[in-house]
C-alpha cells in the first residue's frame, strides 16, 4: 500500500503473508522526492513502526519554528543533528541561542530499517521544510531536502498510521 505521492512524501508499507500475528512483519519505507528511504527489502515489525509512528503523528503542527526554517538546509540539518545526536558530520554554527525542544523536528522512525537515515521536517507558518541524508555513505554525502504544503506530511503520517492501526487490530481480535 502507498499512501501520498512518491515525487513528494510518501509511506508504503506491505505486510508480509505469514506475519507473525500481532507483530506484523512486514516491509515499510518513506517516498521522499521520488527518493526510497529506509531499507524496505530488509523488513520489520509494522507494529514497531505503528508506534513510533504515534510520536510523529502526536507532534502534528508543532514543528513550527522560523528561526530554524530560515536556515540553510546543511546549517538546519547540523544544527538540528547535533542537538539531538550530540554529532555533526561538519563543523555547524551553534552559536544560535534557541530554546527549542528539537525532538519534534525528528522524523526518523526508531526502528532497523532506518538505522542509516536521518530525516527531520520543520515548518513555518506556510510550508514544511523535510531533510533527509543516508549517513556512512559516500553516494548521500549532501543533504537533500523538499518543501512540502504545510501539514501535507502530517496527513499522509496519520493515513498510514489509521490503516497500520486497523490491521493490527485486526489481528488483535483474530488471536483472543
Amino acid at each position: 500500500m502507498i499512501v501520498g505521492k512518491r515525487e513528494r512524501f510518501a509511506i508504503e508499507f506491505e505486510l508480509d503473508k505469514d506475519c507473525g500475528g500481532v507483530w506484523l512483519f512486514g516491509r515499510f519505507c518513506y517516498w521522499i522526492a521520488n527518493k526510497k528511504i529506509g531499507d524496505y527489502e530488509m523488513g520489520t515489525s509494522l507494529r514497531d513502526v505503528l508506534f513510533a509512528l504515534d510520536t510523529i503523528k502526536n507532534d502534528a503542527g508543532n514543528r513550527v519554528s522560523n528561526p530554524l526554517f530560515n536556515l540553510d538546509a546543511t546549517m538546519l540539518y547540523n544544527y538540528l543533528n547535533e542537538e539531538l545526536y550530540g554529532s555533526s558530520e561538519s563543523s555547524a554554527d551553534n552559536t544560535m541561542v534557541i530554546e527549542e525542544a528539537c525532538a519534534r523536528f525528528n522524523i526518523t522512525l526508531p526502528v532497523d530499517i532506518f538505522d542509516l537515515w536521518k530525516i527531520f521536517l520543520v515548518e513555518n507558518l506556510e510550508e514544511s521544510r523535510l531533510l533527509f541524508k543516508k549517513i556512512d555513505s559516500e553516494d548521500w554525502q549532501q543533504v537533500y531536502e523538499i518543501y512540502l504544503k504545510k501539514g501535507e506530511f502530517d496527513e499522509v503520517v496519520i493515513k498510514a498510521h489509521n490503516e497500520l492501526d486497523d490491521i493490527y487490530n485486526d489481528e488483535l481480535r483474530k488471536n483472543k
